[in-house]
């Protein structure tokens, strides 16, 4: 639900900045969307950032295909529900057909991950945190915005589980998924330091050092502040999830415990990291099949 708030302000942002006055969703035209569509294309990344922006020394045109697509299915969302309640007569976005247009995910290998992890400060308690939450979304597959809704009481350190309720999951099911001995270990000691700083009545997992709990603007910042020690190209949030994905599959794990664990709810849903599984293998073919032995 957070995503598709998000999206929803950065297209009323466009509108009011490309000059088109609207104020009820039933005013939203297809032009409108198109003019949208296009101007993620060509968008410059971070440029409208409070932060980030202003220390931008390379100027990168457009976001990537699999942003574009993202926040165009959840505006065809919204405004599907505007249908269904009366809102609208019509969805401006029915026209935006992504069923072919399938991104290749984009995750980090090995070396990337070891260098994401190694630019991460653990001397101060904002580092200690975001080293821990960075690991718990790689050991886990969880979605940023199922994570920073989390309580500590969702996560059972003793057996090694973290709970998901209905509440904050994308498709509304809830699911428990295991922990590393290594993710517990972080997870122990970032509780303790939390209540240090945490204010009266709040439980979140993932905190600020002022006691707020984390939003997803302040995790988003911590990644890509990292991008140049780490030298990792447009890091985003969901790396995580599609890192998890990748790295379980290509160590052995099957796709039935792998939807299990991350929440996955359909086979469409996976299936791009099994094409990516056997692009790498077919790359550990050439490196290592014995007939290479054979004809040097």
């Amino acid at each position: 639900m957070s995503e598709h708030k998000i999206h929803f302000v950065y297209f009323k942002n466009f509108l009011k900045q490309a000059g088109y006055t609207v104020e009820f969703v039933h005013e939203v035209t297809e032009e409108m969307c198109i003019c949208y569509w296009v101007f993620m294309r060509n968008k410059i990344k971070w440029a409208d950032h409070k932060r980030i922006g202003s220390k931008l020394k390379k100027q990168q045109a457009g976001l990537s295909p699999a942003t574009i697509i993202l926040r165009t299915r959840t505006l065809k969302a919204q405004f599907n529900y505007y249908k269904k309640k009366g809102y609208i007569e019509e969805n401006p976005w029915q026209e935006f057909n992504l069923e072919n247009e399938e991104a290749t995910p984009r995750y980090w290998n090995e070396q990337e991950l070891t260098r994401l992890f190694e630019s991460v400060d653990r001397s101060t308690f904002e580092g200690e945190r975001n080293f821990a939450l960075f690991t718990f979304l790689l050991d886990t597959g969880a979605r940023i915005s199922e994570a920073l809704q989390l309580n500590e009481w969702d996560m059972d350190l003793e057996s090694g589980e973290v709970y998901f309720s209905a509440q904050i999951t994308k498709n509304k099911c809830p699911r428990t998924s295991p922990l590393a001995k290594d993710t517990i270990s972080l997870l122990k000691s970032l509780f303790k330091k939390n209540a240090s700083y945490r204010t009266s009545g709040s439980h979140a997992a993932f905190i600020t050092a002022s006691g707020t709990r984390l939003k997803y603007s302040g995790a988003r910042y911590c990644l890509v502040s990292k991008e140049k020690k780490a030298k990792i190209k447009r890091p985003h949030l969901h790396q995580f999830r599609h890192s998890f994905a990748v790295h379980y599959t290509l160590s052995g794990g099957d796709e039935s415990s792998l939807r299990d664990i991350g929440g996955w709810k359909t086979e469409k849903a996976i299936k791009r990291y099994r094409k990516i599984r056997t692009n790498e293998l077919k790359v550990q073919h050439q490196k290592f099949s014995p007939v290479n032995k054979l004809f040097i």
